[in-house]
């Protein structure tokens, strides 16, 4: 995980290991009380991050474009 605090955005990497047991609950309450904070949250996983990697870095630097404002 990345976060750029002077901007409020974090970017969440999540490996296989973030969909088993009660790991999907742990990582929702964790984003939900970053989101409480004010930060935006980005959520990436890694099979996406692997196939598709121009799409979700295209989503984080659009986000901190958009909070650099």
């Amino acid at each position: 995980d990345v976060g750029w605090s002077g901007i409020g955005l974090v970017v969440g990497v999540d490996g296989s290991q973030h969909r088993m047991g009660l790991a999907v609950t742990a990582d929702n309450l964790r984003q939900n009380e970053v989101t409480l904070g004010a930060d935006r949250v980005l959520r990436v996983d890694l099979v996406g991050l692997r196939l598709l990697p121009d799409a979700f870095m295209a989503q984080i630097v659009r986000a901190h474009a958009q909070l650099r404002r």
